[in-house]
């Protein structure tokens, strides 16, 4: 089935059985999960935003980020997997459920750095957040898989 995504022979008339393929091959189910790629480099001990899935009223999503880093020198890496529940309500703001959990137990070899999620009141929005080291270059790479009802 991975073939058929490289032929040179498909129409435009097959681009909707394409996408079931696609999807059934890579477990895609519906619209949903949505997927996020991001990188960002930090040089500081600073809260960044790597990520944000925005929210409107009456949502309520699933957030999961597996982020890698990397110090550019690679003295130090670091793997973390979190996942959290945010929802908003109708003339409210966004609110995390609970705290986030880690799916797995961060793998790191500098404990100075990390990763959290955040609730974000002024753009309405579920963050995710890496946080680097003083006078360190941390190259970060994301993926964030969301759920969202609405």
């Amino acid at each position: 089935m991975k073939q058929r995504f490289f032929s040179q022979s498909l129409k435009p008339e097959d681009a909707p059985q394409l996408v079931e393929e696609f999807r059934t091959l890579y477990n895609w189910v519906g619209s949903n999960p949505d997927v996020l790629l991001r990188t960002l480099t930090t040089t500081a001990v600073t809260t960044t935003d790597i990520a944000s899935v925005y929210l409107n009223e009456g949502d309520v999503v699933l957030v999961e980020a597996q982020v890698v880093a990397k110090e550019t020198d690679a003295t130090n890496r670091a793997i973390y997997w979190v996942a959290g529940l945010f929802y908003r309500n109708a003339g409210g703001n966004v609110t995390q459920q609970g705290s986030t959990a880690a799916v797995i137990t961060a793998i790191e070899s500098d404990a100075d750095w990390n990763v959290t999620l955040n609730a974000d009141t002024t753009a309405q929005a579920a963050d995710v957040r890496v946080i680097g080291k003083a006078a360190t270059n941390i190259n970060w790479r994301c993926i964030v898989k969301y759920i969202k009802v609405t």
